[in-house]
């Protein structure tokens, strides 16, 4: 799938815990690693032939000449403790790769046995059958329908933004993560020492009516509001959590970062009955504008640099279900998005001799005329 490192890298960076301006790395970064690791592992065994490994003269295993590769990353896959995954992403279905790796290769002591009997035998059988399992036609099929539901969403909200910049010249951008109060030393402590982690602070039910009671204050309380995505999370430190993109029209307020701390704090005081919390990302638009990569506040129709770093972030919210997806009946969809605007002129604004989508696509045509007279 294309874009997956970059969706990957998103999803181990919304693992970070974000309090007072500071954030802390934990075990479900370590967790977003492996899964990927395994992924990777598995799409280059499907386009690998040879054996694995043979048995060298000292009586241990080496890695054939043309295999070096996947046996580093095949060992490197081994030291995931996949129940361990489990345990930090209890309710969520993972990629079909890394499911089918699950599978195949949860006794892990038993291929570790192998290894230190240096049974090359044994261990190429393992290896080959997993191989088989991923090629054959049933599996391909799931792969395909798994890319391509990551795929419709990714286009999809794509179209979506570009129809807000086709209706409106600047769009102000604000970008919220609701969570819910959680005591992360004690949900530490447990996930390592226990057999679980402390019950979540909500229900699934109740984070849906959250969810529509948060849609139905901004829908009322802010008349700029244009549009919205949203997508519902699970982790075992945060819990049930929400990301939110809201476009407002930039032709009619300012100040964001105000508005989406008067957001956050409805949702904490209000929504939530004091349960709640959030992180106010457009506080941070300095660390972003440093790495290149504001997509937030005053966004202009035709300014490439910010409409790129918006939709990066937008396609994550769509496409990390490749990796990962919540599984919670009770919370009905998990992603969501506003009913695009009907093409039209802007309200105001200078007149554009033609839309967003037009300027993107040409935009596009002479990268790639470049591209090809460079080559």
């Amino acid at each position: 799938m294309k874009g997956k490192n970059k969706i990957a890298s998103q999803w181990q960076s919304s693992t970070i815990l974000q309090e007072n301006g500071m954030g802390c790395a934990t075990e479900e970064m370590d967790c977003t690693t492996s899964v990927r690791q395994i992924d990777d592992f598995m799409i280059m065994l499907i386009h690998h032939n040879s054996d694995l490994v043979e048995k060298a003269l000292n009586n241990r295993l080496m890695a054939l000449p043309n295999s070096k590769s996947l046996y580093s990353t095949f060992m490197t896959c081994l030291r995931t403790d996949l129940a361990f995954v489990r345990k930090v992403f209890p309710q969520h279905r993972f990629s079909p790769y890394y499911e089918l790796y699950e599978q195949r290769m949860g006794d892990r002591l038993k291929i570790l046995a192998l290894i230190h009997d240096a049974d090359a035998d044994g261990l190429n059988k393992v290896v080959a059958t997993l191989r088989r399992a991923a090629r054959a036609d049933a599996f391909r099929k799931q792969i395909d329908k798994h890319e391509r539901a990551a795929r419709k969403n990714g286009n999809s909200v794509r179209r979506y933004i570009r129809a807000l910049f086709d209706r409106y010249s600047r769009l102000r951008v604000i970008r919220l993560d609701l969570t819910y109060q959680r005591k992360y030393v004690e949900t530490a402590y447990r996930l390592l020492k226990e057999d679980s982690a402390p019950p979540d602070p909500v229900t699934a039910t109740e984070v849906a009516q959250h969810r529509d009671a948060f849609l139905e204050h901004i829908r009322k309380s802010y008349p700029s509001l244009v549009g919205y995505i949203w997508k519902i999370e699970h982790g075992v430190y945060k819990s049930f959590h929400m990301h939110w993109i809201i476009f407002l029209n930039g032709h009619e307020v300012m100040q964001d970062r105000t508005i989406a701390q008067a957001m956050g704090n409805h949702w904490a005081t209000h929504i939530t009955n004091e349960r709640g919390s959030y992180w106010n990302v457009n506080a941070q638009k300095g660390n972003y504008e440093r790495l290149g990569m504001l997509g937030i506040g005053e966004v202009n129709w035709d300014d490439e640099d910010k409409r790129r770093a918006l939709e990066r972030v937008a396609l994550y919210l769509a496409k990390v279900d490749y990796f990962i997806r919540l599984k919670a009946p009770s919370l009905g969809r998990i992603f969501g998005k506003g009913v695009a605007p009907k093409y039209g002129h802007s309200r105001l604004g200078r007149p554009r001799s033609r839309s967003v989508s037009e300027h993107h696509t040409r935009r596009s045509n002479h990268r790639d005329v470049a591209t090809s007279e460079q080559s």
